[in-house]
């Protein structure tokens, strides 16, 4: 039998070589190693399929590790940035720069934590549409903000409604989040009563960003950081 495979592994011919295999007379290495004692007979479907999941599963891995470095590159630069600018909006979770339009005054100067029943925790503030400027900027800026979540990376939920987005993400890490985008109309946070019909008082577009698990504990020094500010 030995003999038999390494006369087809000698005398394949080169013309057959497919694409992804490397092929040997009627012979396949379905695992790219080219050693002659995995070549399989071209008519084996059953070994086919399992080496083409176990090309899966190694791309998938692949994929996995780029995210992560992806990842922590992303937050790498974050914390960067905050160290050089205020204008991030929760620097080293969220780490969305700010539009002009808003700031983090009034009740929107602090970032705010809790623990989730079942585990994770949640950090939320918000910003506020600066004075002067008419309300009609406030839905406008908080749909930029909803633009700039997408774009970096954040995935829009169909569960979203009109003045409460819903997004979620993955980091590469395991740590799966959420991310609610409200704008405010009626109400306002950490701010004296005003009626809410008083549309003009309500001027702010709340974040509130939910990890889940304990791949998500390498972020919540991050949080009681900003929590603590």
């Amino acid at each position: 039998m030995m003999w038999s495979i390494l006369f087809a592994f000698f005398a394949g011919d080169p013309s057959g070589l497919a694409d992804t295999h490397y092929r040997y007379g009627q012979m396949v290495d379905y695992d790219q190693v080219r050693q002659v004692r995995l070549l399989n007979p071209t008519t084996d479907l059953m070994v086919k399929q399992r080496a083409e999941i176990r090309g899966a599963i190694r791309q998938r891995k692949i994929r996995e590790q780029r995210a992560r470095v992806a990842a922590e590159r992303r937050r790498q630069a974050a914390l960067e940035r905050a160290a050089r600018t205020g204008d991030i909006i929760m620097a080293g979770l969220l780490s969305l720069p700010r539009e002009p339009a808003t700031g983090a005054f009034d009740g929107c100067a602090k970032v705010q934590k809790g623990l989730i029943m079942g585990g994770g925790f949640m950090v939320f503030t918000c910003e506020k549409l600066k004075p002067g400027l008419p309300i009609a900027q406030h839905k406008q800026t908080f749909l930029r903000y909803k633009d700039a979540l997408m774009k970096d990376g954040w995935r829009y939920l169909p569960e979203s409604k009109n003045h409460e987005l819903v997004f979620a993400r993955n980091d590469g890490f395991g740590c799966n989040s959420e991310l609610q985008l409200k704008l405010w109309t009626d109400r306002s946070m950490n701010e004296s009563f005003r009626p809410a019909s008083d549309r003009n008082a309500h001027r702010q577009i709340v974040f509130m960003a939910k990890f889940y698990g304990p791949r998500c504990e390498r972020y919540f020094p991050i949080a009681e950081a900003l929590a603590a500010r």
